[in-house]
């Protein structure tokens, strides 16, 4: 087991995460075999994936814990909690198959953006539907209804859900021989004086394994402990998510952190590298360095693609490759990937040629952008103050709320791929907020140089000018 392994609680829970992406691009692949849920799959090179989950256990806070942390959980075994289902190993397959196409559904609506069409672009569909899936715990009506639709889990019961969750999150947590982490947290905003369902907050820190805390949104300190919390649990690799945390009208953000490092299980040759030509998206060429290897591989091809992957640790996970054919775009492949990935996976091995460039990538997909991808995918009323139905995550005899929404979604990730093996991390936050103050014009913040004057409104006149340049100078 990995060095995180030491931080697992017993009996705590993990969700799990994949990572999708471009350049190259990603998914994960499970299969599930009677009683037996294992994984094999992740390639790419105009697609790769890499998969990984884990736990940690961290302290929580609640809005009526005493400076001492009273633990919530004692709180919460008074309330009837949200439960799980047992989720059979047939329907547990029926699921992913869902879910795997609301991974290339994802991957397709993100290819097609024309702000992406040029850039490297590295997702985690698994860290964004955990999210979600930890937030529609306390979304109610179409939004719940649109929430599990959009992850892939459409005609089942929030408690199915919560069980297919969980029974991923243990295979995950079985495997050995790689570096993984997956973890969970919820910040909230004593500041506004928002205080967390007690159902929910327990349900958390218990069946997501988060760590629930509470404070004041104004406070700098708090948005550098969530970025602490961000850079430790992807061991550094992404250290800084977010610039401050919205104390007007911000409520709760929900956040999901993973990390994976794990070695090819037949390592490339670390001294022997190929320089050759690599075609952009734009007709270009540029220089690359290429791993170069002839091996017995997974491997599958058709009219459409070439398909092959790379087993990691031993052979729990694998590193997928799916090229389009001479013609093919992108977004055409993943849309053909979104009906036909089952049939794409090879059945046997064959020995190929390999070349794979050596990269490393970061990739932010936030704002605008990431809710045009999920509002394709039919997640629309989250976003929409008059339709969202989330209250289900406030205690709403202790906080105010006016319509409460998601304001913003945004997911953070990196990933290296070389000789050695692949080190990826991905963080996804999820920020909630009201409209009881919301302004939707324009902002004027004169936090910068400025010019400044006094004039006579009657005359037009204009008396004194000035610059600003250090409001602390004299």
């Amino acid at each position: 087991m990995s060095k995180y392994g030491e931080y697992h609680k017993e009996g705590a829970t993990n969700i799990f995460a994949t990572l999708s992406f471009l350049y190259v691009c990603d998914i994960l692949r499970w299969n599930i075999n009677q009683n037996n849920i294992y994984m094999k799959g992740l390639k790419n090179l105009l697609a790769y994936s890499c998969l990984f989950g884990s736990c940690l256990t961290l302290g929580l806070t609640s809005c009526d814990d005493d400076e001492n942390g009273t633990d919530s959980q004692q709180k919460g075994q008074q309330t009837k909690v949200f439960s799980k289902a047992d989720v059979s190993s047939e329907k547990m397959q029926s699921m992913t198959s869902g879910y795997n196409q609301f991974v290339w559904r994802f991957f397709e609506s993100v290819s097609e953006s024309s702000e992406e069409k040029d850039k490297n672009y590295f997702l985690s569909p698994l860290s964004l539907s955990v999210d979600f899936a930890m937030l529609q715990n306390g979304a109610k009506g179409e939004s719940q209804t649109q929430i599990n639709k959009a992850i892939g889990l459409e005609g089942y019961s929030t408690e199915e859900a919560n069980g297919y969750f969980y029974n991923l999150t243990k295979r995950l947590s079985s495997v050995d021989d790689v570096q993984f982490n997956l973890a969970n947290a919820v910040f909230y905003n004593t500041g506004r004086g928002v205080c967390l369902d007690s159902t929910f907050s327990y349900f958390l820190t218990n069946t997501y394994d988060a760590c629930v805390k509470g404070g004041d949104y104004a406070d700098v300190k708090l948005a550098d402990e969530v970025n602490k919390w961000c850079s430790d649990q992807t061991n550094g690799k992404i250290t800084k998510v977010i610039e401050g945390l919205n104390a007007q009208n911000g409520l709760i953000d929900l956040l999901n952190a993973v990390y994976l490092k794990a070695d090819w299980t037949q390592k490339f040759d670390r001294n022997e590298l190929s320089t050759d030509t690599f075609e952009t998206s734009i007709g270009g060429f540029v220089l690359s360095q290429y791993m170069v290897d002839e091996r017995e591989l997974a491997y599958s091809e058709n009219n459409q693609l070439q398909y092959s992957e790379i087993s990691l640790a031993g052979g729990d996970y694998a590193v997928f490759f799916v090229l389009p054919k001479e013609g093919k775009t992108i977004s055409e492949t993943a849309a053909y990937l979104k009906t036909n990935w089952n049939s794409v996976l090879p059945s046997s091995e064959k020995r190929i040629f390999i070349y794979i460039p050596v990269f490393d990538v970061k990739y932010e997909l936030n704002g605008e952008e990431m809710k045009s991808a999920l509002k394709s995918l039919g997640m629309t009323n989250v976003f929409n103050p008059e339709k969202a139905d989330i209250a289900g995550c406030f205690d709403l005899n202790k906080t105010t709320l006016a319509n409460p929404f998601v304001g913003n979604v945004l997911q953070k990730t990196s990933i290296s791929l070389s000789q050695g093996g692949v080190e990826a991390s991905a963080v996804t936050v999820i920020s909630a907020m009201d409209s009881a103050i919301m302004f939707d014009g324009p902002e004027m913040r004169l936090t910068r140089p400025f010019i400044y004057g006094i004039r006579d409104t009657k005359t037009g006149v204009i008396l004194f000018t000035g610059c600003m340049n250090n409001p602390m100078a004299k």
